[in-house]
Formats: C-alpha cells, structure tokens, sequence
C-alpha cells in the first residue's frame, strides 16, 4: 500500500488549492433511488463492513441483497461467480423487447 501511495500522488486528496465540496447527506435519501439495485457483501468482511451493504440494500426501495462466501477481494479471487451474479441481475433488470 506504502508503494501505491507513493507511486500515486496525483491520486491523493484534492489538488493544491481546491476546496472539497460539501458532503451530500446521500445515505439520507437511499428511499429516492428508483433503479434497480443490486447490493452485494461479503461473507467473510468485517460485521461493520456487511452492515453497511445489508443497511443499503434496506433503504434502497427493492434492492437486492447478495451474500457471497468470500472477503473484501471479492472481485479478484471469485471474478466468476461476481461476474454471473451481474449478468444475472442486469438480464432480470433489463426492459423486454417488444
């Protein structure tokens, strides 16, 4: 991570003399979301961290929530079954031809 940070300083914080932007209250309005959503956590993640995603999924209207047995690189070690969970979902949100 050390060599990532140093590697990357264009990709740290905010240029020089920017000012970050409020903060959107956006976990306030999870209610207004009016898509689809897919939510996926990982079995093997931090309680704190699966909260987060099982408290998403909650206040987001018809949200889907998915439980894979993985960890937080749910992306690297399990691509398979993350990319059949996203093609699955994508298919059932997908409108029908006419």
């Amino acid at each position: 991570m050390r060599e990532l940070w140093q590697a990357t300083p264009d990709a740290r914080g905010v240029p020089d003399g920017a000012r970050p932007r409020p903060r959107d209250p956006a976990h306030e309005r999870l209610d207004e979301v009016a898509v689809p959503t897919l939510v996926v956590v990982s079995a093997h993640d931090p309680p704190a961290q699966r909260a987060v995603g099982e408290a998403v999924a909650h206040r987001i209207p018809g949200a889907r929530l998915v439980e894979v047995d993985s960890d937080h690189y749910l992306t690297i070690r399990e691509p398979q079954q993350l990319a059949e969970l996203l093609i699955e979902f994508l298919g059932a949100a997908a409108p029908a031809e006419e």
